[in-house]
């Protein structure tokens, strides 16, 4: 073999080792690229039965908990940011820890995200009822009669949440009339939104349903807040209830997403 056919060979060897190690690089950016858009290794964590992977860009809901040994989040108790924390679940609880496996006492846990997303709580807590709803309740539900408002009142959660991000604010409501007491009525939930004195209903629903609004976070990091409220017949939220997702859509505040629960251990 003379030196021009072997120079050629080892020049087709090296393009050929040059190729392999290109495609790989390309492999690998892509790889890391899709868990940092929030792929199948994201996740978010919200008060203690709520947990959602993102995937292709839509939150799916968990029915369960999956093995998150392995992951670092950043928490948000109440509106202390930690980050760098280990996360687990035994026993119907959250448990955190740092790197040395010291444990957290939080005691106003809010939400939990993976290092590749980046979600912000609102400043704003959901609040209670006071004498100033009676005007907004009566508007919805179009009665003055006392026994029945009790009802409506007791079960109320309002939210102020700039949710189309004009730095203007909104008043969300939840409520409902359902009751242990009484038991020959139809039940009805409500769920709407006053502007500027301005009253408009959201969704309603008869029968057996309650909406109860988990928390208010900027979910896509644009600025705007969406809502997560749970929808069950009464308001004690598990990981298997329907959790919804409502925001900002074409100028007004309505359902984004409805719920879809994911069960990890059967796929």
């Amino acid at each position: 073999m003379n030196i021009k056919e072997e120079l050629r060979k080892n020049k087709v060897y090296i393009i050929v080792l040059i190729v392999i190690l290109v495609l790989y690089i390309v492999v690998a950016f892509l790889s890391i690229k899709g868990n940092h858009d929030g792929n199948a290794d994201s996740y978010l964590i919200v008060g203690d039965s709520l947990i959602y992977q993102k995937v292709n860009g839509d939150f799916e809901q968990l029915g369960d908990v999956p093995d998150l040994s392995n992951f670092n989040f950043t928490v948000y108790n109440g509106d202390n940011k930690v980050e760098d924390v280990k996360i687990q679940y035994n026993s119907n609880k959250w448990y955190f820890f740092d790197d040395d496996y010291n444990e957290y006492e939080f005691d106003d846990f809010r939400i939990a995200y993976t290092d590749n997303l980046d979600i912000k709580p609102s400043a704003n807590r959901i609040q209670g009822y006071d004498d100033s709803d009676d005007v907004y309740i009566k508007k919805v539900v179009q009665t003055d009669n006392n026994e029945a408002l009790q009802s409506y009142r007791n079960s109320l959660k309002k939210l102020d949440i700039d949710y189309d991000g004009d730095g203007k604010e909104e008043t969300l409501y939840t409520i409902t009339n359902f009751s242990y007491e009484v038991t020959d009525y139809d039940m009805i939930a409500y769920l709407f939104i006053v502007d500027n004195g301005k009253v408009e209903v959201v969704e309603s629903k008869e029968g057996l349903s309650s909406f109860t609004m988990i928390d208010s976070l900027d979910m896509m990091s644009d600025g705007k807040y969406e809502v997560i409220v749970a929808n069950e017949i009464i308001d004690v939220p598990t990981f298997d209830s329907c959790y919804r997702i409502y925001g900002l859509k074409d100028s007004k505040f309505k359902l984004l997403q409805d719920c879809d629960v994911h069960n990890t251990q059967n796929g």
